[in-house]
């Protein structure tokens, strides 16, 4: 589908496709909130058109429903990698991340050490050759996964789930103790495990990487307006204000 910039503005409004997450956004006594929601209405006042927000569950699911028209703007925190940029046009990253294990403390954690709650988790990647790894299906996780077999010189059994889970529905397995491991990237891990006090997301499995949002690559006036936009709003304590509600103050 071929719209860009100028047809967006014509219509009068802008269609963003999110994941429902503890931070992105989520609806909390009746309305919507959430640092993507609070961001795509700030550049949807930018812009002078209206937001229409769009919940879909899935990175595969987002890329196809943004190429054929389903929203103009993926605000899914989506790590930026090589094999996405041949589908999709990143903006300007909007924070770094990096991916962290998401394991349960053990059961008496309460009455124990820090160093001994780091005896009996994994610390050492290593310890996971030969475990089961849950993680989405074609997320940077799976593909991280594989990556890291290669580099420890053993195999990290992966377990991909559904194309069309949300994000957190694994973590929330993980300190349910349904399923043992899981990976996220840190500020999702960090945000639920101050909802999941059981949980450890302490050891990290991969360097530094760049969180963005993506569009369609037949859409270059808009990533061009969504760039300038950022490095505007990034100046300014507003975007602080934003970034520290929902990444540094537990979820409460």
């Amino acid at each position: 589908i071929e719209l860009d910039l100028e047809a967006i503005k014509k219509r009068g409004y802008i269609t963003a496709l999110v994941d429902n997450n503890s931070f992105s956004y989520f609806i909390y006594k009746g309305r919507p909130i959430g640092y993507e929601y609070e961001l795509l209405k700030l550049l949807a006042k930018e812009l002078k058109v209206e937001l229409k927000i769009k919940v879909i569950s899935g990175v595969e699911n987002g890329i196809y429903q943004l190429n054929t028209g389903g929203g103009d703007i993926l605000a899914f925190p989506l790590t930026v990698t090589k094999e996405r940029t041949e589908y999709v046009s990143f903006s300007r990253p909007l924070f770094n991340s990096y991916q962290v294990l998401v394991q349960r403390k053990p059961d008496d954690w309460k009455t124990l050490s820090q160093a001994e709650i780091d005896k009996n988790v994994i610390r050492d990647a290593h310890a996971l050759i030969g475990k089961e790894v849950h993680v989405m299906k074609s997320s940077s996780f799976a593909e991280r996964m594989r990556n890291l077999s290669q580099e420890i010189g053993g195999d990290v059994i992966v377990v991909e789930d559904s194309a069309n889970a949300e994000s957190e529905s694994l973590i929330k397995q993980v300190a349910l103790g349904n399923i043992q491991y899981t990976v996220a990237d840190h500020p999702i891990a960090m945000v639920n495990a101050n909802y999941y006090p059981n949980l450890d997301v302490s050891t990290t499995l991969s360097l530094p990487q760049q969180i963005a949002w993506s569009v369609r690559k037949n859409s270059p006036e808009l990533l061009k307006v969504i760039d300038q936009w950022l490095i505007k709003i990034k100046k300014e304590p507003t975007f602080m204000v934003i970034y520290n509600r929902y990444f540094k103050s537990p979820r409460t």
